[in-house]
């Protein structure tokens, strides 16, 4: 709504440590208090984000297969918006598994992801097309049929922003996009672990 008005609701976040994150009186979106700034933010991303957040540098073979299950539940849901030959780009790809079955059922998947070592990873060992970069560096043609952003928008300065980017830049006139967030009004959203400086948006 473009409203100023954010009312403080928590002064921690899940691990115990100090964050303000209010909730706006008018339209009701709950985010941090205080915007890191563009530096600070792509500072965490590239360097120290996966392990603060996910406990490791290098993902572990627990993790690599529940992201190849997730991905495969995620091509099953959406092939029908990209068939061989078509071409599909994910923001924030991580290991590049929501990639994978797409490519290896003979769409061009490529995405981005900036953290070095998830990223590292996916190019090395997975062997997919992630390169390291951030959504706003990103120089492709809009000519992507399906462009995903699952678990992305929550972690970005301006959504608003994140989403023309992704018009202007990536997607085909008649593509689609695929949008994923955490529900912080979920019932089963446990207070403990609602809040962590990453999440600058917590949406319902």
């Amino acid at each position: 709504c473009d409203g100023d008005g954010f009312s403080v609701i928590a002064t921690r976040d899940r691990a115990g440590a100090p964050l303000s994150t209010g909730i706006c009186g008018t339209c009701g979106l709950i985010r941090h208090t205080e915007m890191p700034s563009a530096e600070e933010l792509e500072a965490f991303y590239r360097e120290s984000y996966r392990r603060e957040y996910h406990g490791e540098e290098t993902p572990s073979p627990r993790r690599v297969v529940r992201a190849w299950r997730r991905g495969q539940a995620l091509y099953r849901r959406l092939k029908p918006f990209a068939n061989p030959g078509g071409r599909v780009f994910e923001v924030g790809a991580g290991l590049g598994l929501n990639l994978k079955p797409f490519q290896l059922a003979g769409v061009a998947a490529a995405g981005i992801e900036p953290n070095e070592s998830f990223g590292g990873y996916s190019r090395d060992v997975l062997h997919t097309d992630v390169r390291q970069g951030r959504l706003e560096d990103v120089s492709a043609e809009p000519v992507h049929d399906l462009v995903l952003f699952a678990h992305v928008i929550e972690h970005m300065r301006s959504p608003r922003a994140a989403l023309e980017l992704i018009g202007e830049r990536l997607l085909a006139p008649d593509g689609s996009i695929y949008l994923e967030c955490p529900n912080v009004g979920a019932p089963f959203a446990r207070p403990s672990k609602l809040f962590h400086r990453a999440h600058i948006f917590n949406f319902t």
